[in-house]
């Protein structure tokens, strides 16, 4: 299995798509710019400083840590008046691989009300991201 320790470039657009600054990245993919990353399609992944802007041929990567600032802790839904909490969890299946789930969850009425799920914890979270932006929240902000 491979590391992923930051969203793809493909992610990063659908962040952008739900309104996330890409200013607000902490990392960044370079796209090929020598013979060798081209021919081999390499992309590098940088660690973005503080205060560093990306230029045109970079990509905003995310964090998981980034990502999880942006979630909201607790939200209510408007329907039921509950308050339901943010969690990352994730299960062994029976083949032995591993599935993360981003939700939402009441301990009050023992329901849920988001939850999306993937073997990648990274796009678990987009994927919840995507969908809280659909529904009408309003994500958390980071300070430049």
């Amino acid at each position: 299995m491979s590391q992923i320790i930051a969203t793809t470039p493909e992610q990063s657009a659908r962040l952008q798509a739900c309104g996330v600054d890409p200013r607000n990245c902490d990392m960044f993919w370079q796209i090929p710019i020598t013979v060798s990353q081209q021919q081999s399609g390499e992309h590098i992944l940088f660690v973005k400083r503080a205060g560093y802007g990306l230029y045109p041929i970079e990509k905003p990567a995310y964090s998981l840590s980034r990502l999880l600032s942006l979630i909201p802790i607790e939200i209510e839904d408007e329907s039921d008046g509950l308050p339901y909490r943010f969690f990352l969890t994730s299960s062994k299946m029976r083949d032995d691989t591993i599935m993360w789930e981003a939700e939402y969850y009441s301990p009050v009425g023992e329901i849920y009300l988001f939850s999306e799920e993937s073997p990648n914890p990274i796009e678990a979270v987009v994927r919840l991201i995507e969908l809280l932006t659909r529904e009408g929240y309003k994500l958390n902000t980071i300070e430049k």
